[in-house]
């Protein structure tokens, strides 16, 4: 397993924080998924070959700009 932690900006709401907790959620390999709108941050638990790009590609078509804090890229 691997941790990624994700920054999220235009996140508003609690609504926004669901929306994108549930945008991660449907990329295969993802394990768990903890959004804190205080925090503006997602973590995500992904299995090992899950590819980086895919989870920052569902968080910006949901509509929020997102850059990787922790984590590395593939």
């Amino acid at each position: 397993m691997k941790l990624l932690v994700l920054a999220v900006e235009g996140m508003m709401c609690d609504g926004c924080a669901g929306t994108v907790r549930e945008a991660l959620e449907e990329v295969v390999g993802v394990e768990s998924v903890d959004v804190t709108l205080e925090e503006k941050r997602a973590r995500v638990t992904v299995a090992e070959g899950t590819p980086d790009a895919a989870l920052i590609g569902v968080v910006a078509a949901a509509g929020y700009e997102v850059s990787v804090l922790f984590g590395a890229l593939r």
